[in-house]
């Protein structure tokens, strides 16, 4: 979410927006007039901008993994407890996981003037 061109969300863990969810109620369904977070002030003249990134499950379940590890520490940017498996292999050493995750995504952007 932009406002005035100005990042209001910040989709590090431990904020208080899930900047990642699930779309069990929409199920790959077309989002009319979806309103993710509503307390952030805007005034006549002022210009919102959303992104919307559509991932795929096993995507989601990655991040979604690595945001609760993470977001349940005090300590912002604590290191997960273990690893989590993504999907990139290590072709030299197949026994030691590679780290990080290999994704592609669809992305919607939405522009309004109040």
């Amino acid at each position: 979410l932009f406002i005035n061109e100005q990042l209001m969300i910040n989709p590090s863990p431990g904020n208080i927006y899930r900047a990642i969810q699930k779309d069990d109620f929409f199920n790959g369904q077309p989002l009319l007039n979806y309103l993710p977070f509503d307390n952030f002030p805007v005034v006549t003249g002022d210009i919102a901008r959303l992104h919307q990134l559509n991932i795929s499950e096993q995507m989601y379940n990655y991040y979604y993994s690595i945001f609760n590890l993470t977001a349940s520490s005090p300590v912002s940017g604590d290191v997960p407890p273990g690893n989590i498996k993504g999907n990139i292999v290590n072709l030299n050493k197949p026994d030691k996981n590679a780290l990080g995750y290999f994704g592609a995504c669809s992305i919607s952007i939405k522009t309004k003037s109040i």
